[in-house]
């Protein structure tokens, strides 16, 4: 696993232009960061190519709708990827589009866990069967 802090679109592009070619990385944490549109468009190429990324967490960062459904595009490729958590970024109403785009993918037959959060008290969990489970998280 690796673990990154501090980290912004142009430094994400770098990582993920040397990480194409070391597709071995199973899981990469980018929470707490201030990822953009731009590094989850990055990202996108990194799930979409040779990548053997199983998890994928990318919660409370500057992603809005733009980079979630470059994601969410490059879900609809990818074979390893099991996890994609976006909790905590700037989705907005639109984030449920990023749902429905992973389900379009006849080769997204195995288990998946999307995490997606459209508000600050709203969360969303997709599961393998796409079925969505909606919870209340209360804010302190």
């Amino acid at each position: 696993m690796c673990v990154l802090t501090k980290v912004e679109d142009d430094k994400l592009r770098v990582l993920v232009s040397h990480l194409l070619d070391h597709p071995l990385l199973a899981e990469l944490d980018l929470s707490y960061n201030v990822i953009g549109d731009r590094g989850a468009r990055a990202l996108g190429k990194l799930v979409n190519g040779r990548s053997q990324l199983t998890r994928l967490s990318l919660p409370n960062n500057n992603v809005q709708t733009a980079g979630a459904l470059a994601l969410a595009h490059a879900l609809t490729r990818n074979t390893t990827l099991l996890c994609l958590d976006l909790r905590l970024n700037h989705l907005g109403d639109d984030g449920a589009k990023v749902a429905d785009l992973t389900k379009l993918s006849p080769r997204n037959s195995r288990p998946i866990s999307l995490f997606l959060s459209l508000s600050h008290s709203l969360v969303i969990f997709v599961s393998t069967t796409y079925h969505m489970h909606v919870a209340l998280m209360l804010r302190a």
